[in-house]
């Protein structure tokens, strides 16, 4: 009767409602995690547009103040490093679009049109490589700039040799900047080329080079700290992915005089490649967090790590490039030439002056919704606690017999002890009762783009 009556009453067991629990879990994913990058991608967005309509006023206002501080010697203020960071940034924006504006991208497309099918294909796989191994170093580049304007804004190098670092600063930038540069041009061209094929056959092997991704993602061991780097590169790329999908539209257009009907051809692509990376990335997402029994509120933790970021940027709210640069690897320089590029090279925009209005008011809409959102979750955001080694102790006379607890015994480190106490514990409490370097994890706040996080970066 024991194994009747349960068949008999259909009673539900706690192993059902478990997998009913991850069943929820499961289906609600996308939704938390569109919330994630809806965000991420505004906040993208509008770093980006920051280029277009207020740094050039920044840019401007920065050159005269450093030029009147030399010509009248005025003594330098607490922000002057502000104004030395947006003026060699500045010139490196001026210099790699000068550079850039010279690349003729018709006979890049014509060369890379050229080629076969499997040989765009592998090219494209290539570059994107490339690409991210361009924004890692960029990353470094970008920061040593800004440390360099820091430690001059603090009187840490002489006159004589400002000059001399500033040029050797301003030119490896540009340099980086054009080739980076160069690459997205090549990767939007190459996405062109597979949109304007008859047969969308590069376009079908592209989409599918996506499941490859997918494949070596899923069936494998993820932290939190892992799925937050995978979702801040989801972020970075759909960023990308809608300014390519932006300069596709725009060559294409400017081609054919702009004619509407033209769009209309090319719109099932432009759909298939957005919609793609949407439903990827909800699959993507879902099986991780099922396989590695993550919550679903992880999300929510990464949107208050990025809020939190915004409010802790060094050159105040109105410039988030440098924690964006760290957390997610997004160079705005770079994309910002290759754009500047194709609307220099599209003379029916630049007769209207509706499109530059239209940027100024996006970018002041935007601004003004981050702002709302980020002061609303700042408010809430309380980071976690960490365990941390009790001081009031004296390490020195601290010995393996007087941590008995499990719980004491977990909150120190091995290598907090004398080498002595570190000999001891290791024999009396062998395995996970003792922690080492080895087995601590990173919290998700020091987590950036291209972190080691369990012998991976992802």
């Amino acid at each position: 009767m024991q194994y009747l009556w349960p068949e008999t009453n259909n009673e539900e067991s706690e192993e059902t409602n478990a997998e009913q629990e991850k069943i929820i879990v499961f289906l609600t994913i996308p939704y938390y995690l569109e919330k994630l990058i809806s965000f991420g991608f505004i906040v993208c967005l509008d770093c980006f547009i920051f280029y277009f309509t207020l740094f050039p006023i920044r840019f401007v206002l920065s050159t005269l103040y450093i030029c009147t501080k030399y010509i009248f010697g005025i003594q330098k203020k607490s922000s002057y490093y502000i104004h030395l960071f947006d003026t060699m940034r500045g010139l490196v924006l001026i210099i790699s679009c000068l550079m850039l504006y010279y690349i003729d991208t018709s006979v890049v497309y014509h060369n890379l049109r050229g080629q076969s099918i499997i040989k765009s294909y592998v090219i494209f796989n290539m570059l994107e490589v490339i690409e991210k191994l361009m924004t890692s170093l960029g990353q470094d580049i970008y920061k040593a700039v800004f440390r360099f304007c820091v430690r001059f804004g603090k009187n840490e190098f002489e006159n004589q040799n400002f000059l001399l670092f500033s040029i050797f600063y301003v030119l490896l930038f540009a340099s980086f900047s054009i080739f980076h540069g160069f690459l997205i041009l090549c990767q939007a061209v190459t996405l062109n080329i597979a949109m304007n094929s008859h047969n969308m056959a590069l376009l079908t092997i592209m989409i599918s080079n996506q499941f490859v991704e997918l494949k070596g993602n899923v069936f494998r061991k993820f932290e939190e700290a892992n799925l937050f780097q995978l979702a801040c590169s989801d972020i970075r790329e759909r960023l990308h992915v809608f300014i390519f999908l932006i300069i596709i539209i725009v060559r294409n257009l400017d081609q054919f005089a702009w004619n509407l009907d033209y769009f209309l051809d090319i719109l099932p692509g432009v759909l298939l490649i957005f919609f793609s990376e949407w439903f990827l990335d909800w699959i993507k997402h879902a099986f991780i967090v099922k396989f590695n029994s993550i919550q679903s509120n992880f999300y929510q933790k990464c949107s208050l790590i990025l809020t939190a970021d915004l409010g802790a940027s060094p050159t105040i709210i109105t410039d988030h490039s440098l924690s964006l640069c760290k957390r997610m690897g997004l160079l705005c320089i770079p994309l910002q030439c290759v754009v500047c590029k194709i609307i220099l090279e599209s003379g029916t925009i630049l007769q209207q002056s509706k499109s530059v209005i239209f940027l100024s008011i996006a970018s002041a809409f935007v601004l003004k919704f981050i702002l709302g959102y980020a002061v609303v979750r700042a408010c809430r955001y309380k980071p976690l606690p960490r365990p941390r080694l009790r001081r009031n102790s004296n390490l020195s006379q601290l010995s393996s017999d007087s941590i008995t607890s499990e719980e004491e015994r977990s909150s120190y480190l091995i290598q907090d002890f004398p080498e002595d106490v570190q000999h001891s514990l290791r024999n009396r409490h062998p395995g996970a009762t003792v922690k080492s370097n080895k087995s601590k994890k990173r919290a998700l706040e020091e987590v950036g783009r291209f972190t080691l996080c369990s012998n991976a970066i992802v």
